[in-house]
């Protein structure tokens, strides 16, 4: 069936851009279990209401640009596709890696394999994950290019907030840079394999049936044609795929808004053996039972950037350094990321091998200390 068949246009309205499909998935809740709140009463200055303004405009251009990609991305095609795509960009992975490049990681599809090596490039890869699918079997790359670019946007930002975090300073971010960090780290967060469920896959199913139920008492009966196509299993494939392209991709809204009104930590790791770990879900959003919603000051997101530096986005709006001497606190970031992702990657075998020994309980730690 055409995709501009009315029934459907009727029957994906729903899944378009911020879909109650996938809101229903972000509003959930996070990796918590009682772990957040390691910020509060431990807020220092460096506030810029002006700078945060800047930044929460720049982000709503982000999500108004994303509504255009999604709505135009029909009939598009490149001929220059990109197949391979990493759904942990590799500028985050080289920072976590040895200085070889190499990193220890754990698949929990083949835990035959146990903890292996590999080049940081040769993982977190899918084949087309972030294409849509076109109804003559072709690939639509455009959301691909999209998180690209996004990913463009922040790199040079982020490797400067790791050089100036490893001298002891804070580096000078424009409200452009805010903008491009925060918008980088909600998509980060949506875009992962592990994100949606497949309870949530179940549900889109279990939707497209109460669809067709509404269509006909709204609209007019289906035909068998019409029933046929809608349930051949390659069609609800094709469907399946392409709402849970247009979720990652979709406009973020209030939800990105919210986000780029809190404050900014740079978390930097002072203890010699201790490192950050990244995972396929590679951002933990931490929160108190009961309270998940985002922008709530209990609600924190974590995404590490380096082997030793993370970014914290929580509370009220400041912008400090953290230099990080607590083991517990950077365990705890690492269990809450394991216990998330399929893989689990670090540049040391040993602290993947602990990540993985056994299912993580994530336990309350003592707040962090002053900022810089």
């Amino acid at each position: 069936m055409s995709a501009a068949h009315p029934l459907f246009q009727f029957l994906m309205m729903p899944f378009h851009v911020s879909s109650t499909y996938f809101r229903k998935l972000i509003s959930s809740g996070g990796s918590g279990r009682g772990s957040a709140g390691f910020f509060r009463g431990a807020l220092a200055t460096h506030s810029s209401l002006a700078t945060l303004a800047s930044s929460i405009e720049w982000c709503r251009q982000c999500a108004t640009s994303t509504r255009e990609l999604v709505r135009n991305y029909r009939g598009f095609m490149s001929n220059q596709q990109p197949k391979r795509h990493h759904t942990v960009p590799q500028f985050m992975l080289r920072e976590i890696a040895a200085e070889d490049g190499t990193l220890f990681a754990y698949d929990r599809r083949t835990p035959d394999r146990g903890v292996f090596s590999e080049r940081f490039q040769k993982l977190f890869v899918e084949k087309h994950f972030y294409s849509y699918e076109l109804e003559d079997g072709r690939k639509d790359p455009r959301p691909e290019q999209f998180l690209s670019e996004l990913e463009s946007n922040a790199a040079p930002v982020f490797k400067r907030v790791i050089h100036a975090a490893r001298q002891g300073r804070l580096e000078d971010l424009s409200s452009q840079d805010r903008g491009a960090m925060t918008s980088f780290m909600y998509f980060q967060w949506k875009r992962s394999p592990d994100t949606i469920s497949t309870r949530m896959l179940d549900a889109f199913d279990t939707e497209i049936d109460q669809g067709l139920e509404r269509f006909e008492r709204e609209h007019r009966p289906i035909t068998q044609a019409e029933r046929a196509s809608f349930a051949s299993p390659d069609f609800r494939q094709r469907m399946r795929r392409n709402a849970r392209v247009g979720a990652t991709v979709g406009a973020g809204g209030e939800a990105l808004q919210a986000i780029a009104k809190t404050g900014l930590h740079v978390v930097r790791i002072a203890h010699a053996r201790k490192s950050f770990a990244i995972g396929s879900r590679p951002v933990a959003k931490l929160t108190l039972p009961g309270d998940t919603v985002i922008g709530s000051p209990n609600v924190e997101f974590w995404m590490p950037i380096a082997f030793d530096v993370a970014l914290v986005w929580c509370g009220p709006s400041v912008y400090r350094l953290v230099q990080c001497v607590d083991a517990a606190l950077i365990r705890n970031t690492n269990l809450s990321i394991a216990r998330q992702s399929t893989v689990v990657a670090a540049r040391a075998a040993a602290l993947v091998k602990s990540l993985i020994m056994h299912e993580p309980v994530i336990q309350p730690v003592s707040k962090l200390p002053d900022g810089i």
